[in-house]
């Protein structure tokens, strides 16, 4: 045997181990233990017939000598026991599971005759297991992130070229029973010292890392906008805890929908998925400023029901659904609230909390992305009179930013999508990264996020939303922005002050003073960014700090 067939044969181990703790996490061998009548009849139906096929492949000896170039040497004897039940049992080394433990390997007493043939079947089951892990996800726990950790050498002896010429497998420090992050170490160690040429220049689709932030989407209910009212359900959802865990110190769950395309190839997700945990790393990580105010991340989790991640947010502590009412986007509050302004202190404050917020995310070298009113959120109050005098109905105290789906990190070697966003969302953001009319989109940059925030402080400003003042079908070549810097931004100066004016308008130019001198070259330039963070700084959020009744 060859490295390549090395290669599938560990390929072949992984999809064995992701369907063993299919099973077991689904009871699927003990009797009335994969339920699946409360599923829809599309979900339902994919699953059985994954089941059946995966069944039928592993099963029709003549199709695995034909089809798939096996040649049986003797037949096995199956267990009396449920290896499957025993291996749920069995806490012992996790290597030694993931080597001999499962009935797939079982059926494995054969000798290879064509390895292309072989690597079909690989590939076959990896799709067909793939489906089971969309449709009926597997839970978070302690048992299934060992499980996960066993798949992780598995994927680490291959992508490192684990696997010697003979198709013998390297052998690692074996580390003491349960002791994970020894293996964690061990894999890490063998990963750096082994050449990765061969899988660093191959072009098949490379399998993500571990996950360490998946959610179980079944311990989730998302709640119907009957029950808690969302007028942006493209953009989030709302969603209760069902399971005593973690999520449950939470009444109430912010969730919001980031998309794959499917026509793209699995690679796109697994990449997208790969973000996605780098992300709510960074918003995990402590301690964190409080100038950064956005909600508690809690992880993201795989959408049974469409081709999306839902990122999932905790609200604070002290918020209760029962008692207090749902939180409202600074837009809904624009435009619920147009004739009724909060005082011009508090939107001083707004504006100076967002700003200050937007820097502390560039400071951990982020990129916002979608920046809008709708974005914002903002919490009601519950009485509305204290003393006899009237309290605004909505409170600019506690502003959160939302909407970090669609973050990336400002690094030049990280992609930049070239989707165009949401209407909601372009109105918000610089003709170069707008795509509207089919304009090509630019590589996103920070300075993009500034111009955004520029957008929402003028709506803070004047009080309306940017849909309210974009006309609804521009004339040809009708620049919104040259509308915005000539006939809306000079209006600030006799209700916002002089101040804030030129703040806004410095957002909107991109005419920061730091920023001179710099040309196109230059954006990836670690200088250039970090002068666009000091220009944020000096220039916005101190400016804004200072504005005062």
């Amino acid at each position: 045997m060859g490295s390549s067939f090395g290669r599938q044969y560990w390929l072949f181990k992984i999809q064995e181990s992701r369907y063993l703790f299919w099973g077991m996490c689904h009871k699927a061998c003990s009797p009335g233990g994969l339920n699946l009548d409360q599923k829809p009849k599309v979900i339902s139906e994919a699953i059985v017939d994954a089941l059946c096929q995966i069944n039928s492949i592993l099963q029709d000896k003549e199709k695995l000598a034909t089809r798939y170039g096996l040649k049986r040497v003797d037949d096995v004897l199956p267990p009396a026991v449920s290896l499957i039940r025993r291996e749920s049992e069995r806490q012992q080394n996790m290597v030694t599971r993931l080597h001999r433990g499962s009935s797939l390997l079982q059926k494995m007493q054969w000798v290879v005759r064509d390895h292309g043939k072989f690597a079909e079947l690989t590939q076959q089951l990896t799709g067909l297991i793939d489906t089971l892990h969309e449709m009926l996800p597997v839970p978070s726990g302690t048992w299934v992130d060992d499980a996960i950790t066993a798949q992780t050498l598995a994927d680490t002896l291959i992508n490192a070229g684990g696997v010697q010429p003979n198709g013998a497998a390297l052998s690692l420090p074996t580390p003491p029973s349960g002791d994970l992050p020894g293996l964690r170490d061990s894999i890490a160690a063998f990963a750096l010292a082994t050449n990765r040429e061969e899988v660093e220049n191959s072009t098949s689709v490379q399998l993500p890392a571990a996950p360490r932030f998946l959610i179980d989407v079944q311990g989730l209910a998302i709640q119907d906008q009957r029950v808690i009212r969302n007028t942006a359900p493209e953009l989030r959802a709302w969603a209760r805890p069902i399971y005593v865990d973690p999520l449950s110190r939470h009444d109430i769950l912010l969730i919001e929908w980031r998309e794959y395309d499917l026509g793209r190839g699995q690679q796109s997700k697994v990449d997208l998925q790969r973000r996605l945990e780098a992300l709510v790393k960074m918003l995990r990580e402590r301690p964190r400023s409080d100038s950064f105010r956005v909600f508690d991340c809690l992880g993201y989790f795989i959408d049974s029901t469409a081709p999306r991640f839902g990122l999932t947010f905790g609200l604070p502590s002290d918020y209760s659904l029962g008692r207090d009412p749902a939180p409202m986007s600074l837009f809904e509050v624009l435009s619920g609230y147009p004739n009724n302004p909060p005082y011009l202190g508090d939107r001083f404050r707004l504006a100076y909390l967002l700003a200050e917020s937007l820097h502390a995310l560039h400071s951990t070298c982020w990129l916002h992305k979608s920046i809008c009113s709708r974005n914002i959120l903002l919490f009601r109050r519950n009485q509305q009179a204290v003393q006899g005098i009237l309290c605004r109905p909505v409170s600019l105290e506690n502003p959160y930013f939302t909407g970090f789906a669609l973050s990336r990190p400002d690094e030049p070697a990280s992609d930049s999508s070239l989707t165009a966003p949401l209407e909601e969302v372009a109105i918000y953001r610089h003709k170069d990264v707008q795509g509207s009319g089919g304009r090509a989109i630019s590589k996103y940059r920070a300075i993009y996020d500034i111009y955004s925030l520029g957008m929402v402080l003028l709506e803070i400003g004047t009080w309306r939303t940017m849909a309210s003042v974009c006309p609804r079908h521009p004339p040809p070549g009708y620049d919104f922005l040259e509308f915005l810097l000539k006939d809306v931004v000079p209006t600030l100066g006799v209700g916002m002050g002089e101040n804030y004016m030129n703040v806004v308008r410095k957002c909107l130019e991109g005419s920061l003073g730091n920023l001179a001198g710099f040309d196109k070259t230059e954006y990836d330039n670690m200088t250039y960014k970090d002068n666009v963070r000091q220009a944020l700084l000096w220039e916005v959020v101190n400016v804004l700090r200072e504005c005062r009744v």
